[in-house]
């Protein structure tokens, strides 16, 4: 068997948010055991990525209330994540923006770690101080300078 903390599924974080939900009270009681025995969730990137998805597009939630109660997840003592100050920041960018949380997520991380985007959505390089698709062209004039014999 294997010990330590469990990754949590964004089935259980939805059912753990959606009250009505009939497995409302199992997925209370899966994070309710996680506290009582100090291994909080592990809450992938990715899983909270789909959750944002699965509350906006299925259930219409507007981003205002996705950002406050997926903030208060991230708070939960039963629930843990490998970068959390990334994914705050990329709620916020989210509830600011009109971006997808994907688009916020990867700016949230290339704010952290001072890397740039290479992107070609215009709204996303302004974001993140990026000229709209700027390695494409560089690649181009490269390739132009090799046909012209500038180039090694």
């Amino acid at each position: 068997m294997i010990e330590g903390p469990a990754i949590v599924d964004t089935n259980v974080v939805i059912r753990l948010l959606r009250k009505e939900d009939a497995q409302h009270a199992a997925a209370k009681a899966i994070v309710a055991e996680a506290v009582d025995k100090g291994r909080p969730l592990v809450l992938m990137d990715i899983v909270l990525a789909e959750t944002v998805f699965v509350l906006g597009s299925i259930y219409g939630r507007p981003r205002a209330e996705i950002t406050e109660i997926l903030a208060e997840i991230l708070d939960h003592p039963g629930i843990a994540s490998t970068r959390p100050e990334i994914l705050l920041e990329a709620l916020v960018l989210y509830r600011a923006t009109k971006l997808h949380f994907v688009d916020c997520y990867l700016a949230a991380v290339a704010k952290a770690s001072g890397r740039r985007i290479a992107t070609f959505d215009k709204e996303l390089g302004k974001m993140a101080g990026e000229e709209q698709g700027r390695i494409g062209p560089q690649r181009k004039a490269i390739k132009g300078q090799e046909r012209q014999g500038g180039g090694n």
